[in-house]
């Protein structure tokens, strides 16, 4: 198994919503940014290209400018609302 080169970081104000799917989990942040980790088959992790890797710490969703109000992890897929329903 590879471990990903794209940067990864825990957001510094915390969860205020985790799911998990699963191989992988995802969170919502205090800023309303979501966040994916774990296996990352065919793409669920939200950050590029599927990279058959493991993300062992979080990794920023590529999603900018989006505000999510809550995010829920499947079998092998994640879907998220944003605030603005």
């Amino acid at each position: 198994v590879l471990q990903s080169s794209i940067a990864a970081a825990d957001p510094a104000d915390g969860w205020t919503q985790v799911s998990a799917g699963q191989q992988f989990a995802c969170g919502i942040d205090g800023d309303q940014r979501a966040w994916c980790w774990g296996q990352d088959n065919l793409g669920v992790l939200g950050n590029g290209p599927a990279l058959t890797a493991i993300m062992y710490a979080p990794s920023l969703v590529d999603a900018p400018g989006v505000e999510f109000a809550s995010i829920s992890a499947g079998g092998s897929h994640a879907c998220g609302v944003d605030t603005s329903g």
